[in-house]
């Protein structure tokens, strides 16, 4: 979750980058006219419509503890602990860039697994993990530990209230522009 709705489309969104590379190898494959008619496919870049159909735009009230590894503080802790994993995994180093890294997705995982069972200044669990987005560092995330005992919903959100995406919300209009998405006509 974001701490915007523009946050939450960056992530989303990123996916649709038209990527050259990807457009080049696709030039290369030969179809015929029936294939090209019945499995017609978008341009790189440029998302249907459809798109927003299933989805929506929720809000709610974040409780709780929440840990920031890339603060200045737990990066230490972190280094301490997980360094000779980082090493195995051809990391240098356990610092702000290596637990913002994609790959290798264990390394992460890794982390979250153990701050999973941490707990707050109050003894109780963390709530789960504050953390920059790889798309921009003004872009807040927030991953929410879900627990055994929650039902449908996180016990550490409250308030929850979710709505259609318009494609004219202007957060999305410029998440789509930064990342230089346009809609299919």
């Amino acid at each position: 979750m974001g701490d915007s709705p523009l946050t939450c489309y960056f992530e989303v969104l990123a996916r649709f980058r038209f990527d050259p590379s990807l457009q080049n190898e696709l030039a290369q494959i030969e179809e015929d006219d029936v294939d090209a008619r019945d499995h017609a496919t978008v341009s790189g870049g440029v998302l249907p419509r459809s798109w927003l159909q299933p989805r929506l735009v929720g809000r709610a009230l974040l409780t709780g503890w929440y840990a920031v590894p890339g603060d200045k503080e737990s990066l230490p802790t972190l280094r301490a602990r997980f360094l000779p994993l980082a090493t195995r995994m051809h990391l240098s180093d356990v610092d702000a860039a290596a637990i913002r890294l994609a790959e290798p997705r264990a390394f992460t995982q890794q982390i979250a697994a153990w701050l999973f069972h941490q707990s707050g200044p109050d003894e109780q669990p963390l709530a789960g993990v504050r953390f920059e987005s790889r798309h921009g560092d003004d872009l807040r995330l927030w991953a929410v530990f879900e627990r055994p005992e929650d039902g449908d919903v996180s016990g550490w959100l409250g308030d929850c209230t979710a709505s259609a995406i318009d494609d004219d919300d202007p957060e999305l209009i410029e998440a789509m522009h930064i990342h230089r998405l346009s809609w299919d006509s």
